[in-house]
């Protein structure tokens, strides 16, 4: 795609207020840009937008992204791209700030800015002048254009200054440069509820795709959650007791071993919803043989919780069916994160032409397509249902039935879009059904057989061991690539893959474990042997002057 495509609209903005500022058309002091998305809402939309634009004096009257899709990362976006008022505003075009930013943006038509969409890079110029921030820019574009005219761009941080201190900056004054509407909400693409605008004031809806909730009468869902250790699992079963969710019962898939007392403890940490338990000698297979009786099933671990409302989107049309959020299998977006082309690279086993990565936790399996898939799945991988080491590796050559796989199945088939409606996550953005607590560094490392600290094992060694001096409450890192914004779509950051992180493997409370640094016996894995939590602790690396756990 010609990322220079944005120019076209950046120019239609200019040329048009230039032709209304001339008076052709009449003599007018401000200009609505309303796009063909924006929606009306409430009788007298118009009475009220006017009213609000003669409350006081502004060059600019809009409103900034109401939607959640950013809020896993908007503290990570650049300033401008924050606090930027969406192109859909009234622009007062007798503002004299409108009127140096407009002559500014012709200036810019031939660098390029030009690739940058025209509201944010009013927001910019703004920030820039206010906070000195520089701007962010497509840095193949800008190389490009460096080697094509041998110029650099100047700064500008001086000017726009000025121009915020004269026209700008009215601090005790009621009128202000830039305000939020209270009559326009931007939404821009993001997947709405009804329940979501229930409570909104706004007359006009910018960008909204209003989707349907999930029908109780059409739809019985039930919540898988694969479980290893710890009773980690009684976390998100205490969620369930205050979440608002679809699920009519759970399916807790437990090792085969775990204790009998772990039973009752489990099925006990709700009233809710129902709880069976069915034992399994490892994850490998769950999304496989768990065994669902309702038609529709999600899945997900005892490493998260459910989120405070699990907002199951499904189509808007006679169908009524689940929409699922995807990833695009492309360059952009997925082929720079190993975890993503290795979903990809599962994916072919059944549909090579797949271009969909979608996660575990955001599909919602049809039983009866799933009892299909899975039966296929054995045909052409066989009884591939367990890793084969201890501390459940993956080898490379070992594909894991998923949600990627199943839909792949699907649209192999010839029937994925009769079950489904897919929406791209980034540009529609997505929510999290299910809320992480256990790092995905802590994940990993269980899966090397390391013990993972849930909150309620360091709660229980607190009250063990009162004498030690706890440190704060530490949640682990992730490390993440830093979500990039599309310069022609200013509201949708790529999805991110985690990878694991580096840092001294000591964390503060490898203290707290009551496991022995070293091991007694050749059978016991302790704490000096687990890499990536306490290998390099002080009683790791000086042997002889170990002694045993406090909590021994």
């Amino acid at each position: 795609m010609n990322t220079l495509w944005v120019n076209g609209p950046n120019q239609h903005f200019l040329i048009n207020l230039d032709l209304i500022s001339s008076g052709q058309y009449g003599n007018f002091d401000a200009v609505f840009i309303m796009e063909g998305d924006v929606a009306p809402v409430k009788k007298f939309w118009l009475d009220s937008l006017m009213d609000e634009i003669n409350e006081s004096e502004f060059a600019i009257l809009g409103s900034k992204y109401d939607g959640d899709s950013w809020d896993e990362f908007r503290s990570s976006l650049p300033l401008s791209l924050q606090h930027h008022i969406n192109g859909n505003a009234i622009y007062n075009i007798t503002h004299p700030l409108l009127k140096l930013v407009i002559e500014q943006l012709k200036l810019e038509a031939d660098t390029p800015y030009r690739a940058v969409p025209y509201d944010y890079r009013i927001s910019q110029i703004l920030v820039e002048g206010m906070l000195g921030v520089l701007p962010e820019l497509p840095h193949d574009i800008l190389e490009r254009w460096r080697a094509e005219t041998g110029n650099e761009l100047p700064c500008n941080s001086e000017k726009f200054r000025r121009w915020w201190d004269h026209h700008g900056n009215t601090v005790g004054n009621a009128a202000k440069a830039i305000r939020e509407s209270r009559v326009i909400a931007n939404y821009a693409s993001t997947n709405l509820l009804p329940r979501h605008l229930l409570e909104e004031e706004a007359s006009l809806i910018h960008g909204a795709r209003q989707l349907l909730p999930w029908d109780k009468n059409k739809y019985n869902i039930t919540l898988v959650i694969s479980e290893w250790h710890d009773n980690l699992a009684t976390n998100i079963l205490t969620s369930m007791e205050t979440a608002e969710h679809p699920f009519s019962q759970v399916i807790l898939m437990v090792p085969e071993d775990i204790a009998t007392v772990n039973h009752e403890h489990l099925l006990n940490s709700t009233k809710a919803t129902p709880v069976s338990i069915n034992k399994r000698k490892d994850d490998f297979f769950d999304i496989c043989s768990a065994p669902v009786r309702t038609e529709w099933f999600m899945i997900t671990n005892s490493y998260h919780v459910l989120s405070e409302h699990v907002d199951l989107l499904f189509s808007n049309d006679n169908r009524k069916v689940p929409v699922i959020p995807y990833t695009p299998a492309d360059e952009a977006h997925c082929f720079i994160y190993p975890e993503c082309i290795q979903k990809f690279e599962d994916s072919k086993i059944f549909d090579s032409d797949n271009k969909f990565i979608v996660q575990d936790n955001d599909m919602v399996f049809n039983t009866r397509e799933r009892d299909i898939f899975c039966q296929q799945w054995k045909e052409r991988k066989g009884d591939n249902t367990k890793f084969p080491n201890k501390y459940h590796l993956r080898n490379k050559d070992e594909v894991k039935p998923s949600a990627t796989t199943f839909i792949s199945f699907l649209s192999n088939k010839g029937n994925l879009n009769n079950l489904y409606e897919f929406t791209d996550q980034t540009y529609h953005g997505k929510r999290n059904f299910f809320k992480r607590i256990v790092s995905f560094d802590e994940e990993i490392a269980a899966k090397d057989g390391e013990s993972i600290l849930a909150n309620d094992i360091l709660f229980q060694a607190q009250a063990d061991y009162r004498t030690l001096q706890f440190a704060p409450t530490f949640t682990a890192p992730i490390a993440t690539k830093e979500p990039t914004i599309s310069p022609t779509i200013n509201l949708i950051a790529k999805p991110t893959f985690q990878v694991f992180s580096s840092w001294r493997a000591c964390r503060w409370w490898c203290s707290l474990i009551p496991t022995n640094w070293w091991p007694q016996n050749p059978n016991e894995y302790a704490k000096c042997e687990w890499k990536y939590s306490c290998s390099e602790c002080d009683e790791c690396l000086d042997k002889d002057s170990v002694v045993d756990s406090p909590l021994d």
